[in-house]
């Protein structure tokens, strides 16, 4: 008994010391990397969240723009040119009775779009004076074809027209982008998908 009371009276021996240590190592190692996660994770969801906003925002616009659209002021057609990852139109965005040449093109992984105001007399559209900016983040590589056209409003069935488009013929757009800084992180890509149709554009018979 006098034994047992001198080791439980001298304290914890080295050894215990050092397994005590080896657990709260253990546990502030899994409290970290478990903070780690939850932070990167956060991120990752934060420019998912922010991806989305562009493709919201981006798909309003365009849509907007669409119901606006005419012939250009120099007598262009209302579609300059159409294809898988163009789009150039021209619209009055502004509603100032001038029609600026639009057009939304995918750049690497990035949308963009370009703004040009006919100037002059006659009107003639310069590409020195095309205003870009980035409007669409992290496009997903080898996507479907962002745009896609038919001749008739199909409400998303049928099939598309055959590259290169006539853009005479083009009366419903398909507008599909999916977009995610990284594919291989949760959470899963955005994607958004959008029809409008023109069956009348503005100033045309």
């Amino acid at each position: 008994m006098k034994k047992k009371l001198a080791h439980l009276s001298s304290g914890f021996t080295l050894l215990e010391i050092l397994i005590a240590m080896s657990f709260l190592f253990m546990i502030l190692f899994v409290i970290t990397s478990f903070g780690l996660d939850i932070a990167n994770f956060g991120g990752f969801l934060g420019d998912n969240l922010s991806t989305e906003q562009e493709l919201q925002q981006t798909f309003k616009v365009i849509k907007t723009e669409l119901r606006s659209m005419g012939p250009a002021n120099n007598g262009g057609y209302p579609i300059e040119s159409a294809t898988a990852t163009s789009f150039i139109f021209y619209s009055d965005i502004d509603g100032d009775g001038l029609f600026e040449r639009v057009r939304y093109y995918l750049e690497g992984s990035i949308l963009k779009k370009g703004i040009i105001t006919p100037t002059g007399s006659p009107w003639v559209y310069l590409s020195a004076n095309e205003k870009t900016r980035e409007v669409v983040h992290y496009i997903i590589p080898n996507p479907p074809p962002i745009f896609s056209y038919y001749p008739k409003d199909v409400d998303g069935g049928g099939a598309a027209l055959v590259m290169p488009v006539d853009p005479s013929v083009i009366r419903l757009l398909k507008l599909d982008i999916s977009a995610d800084r990284d594919p291989l992180q949760l959470p899963k890509p955005s994607n958004l998908k959008i029809w409008v149709t023109m069956r009348n554009f503005r100033g045309t018979n």
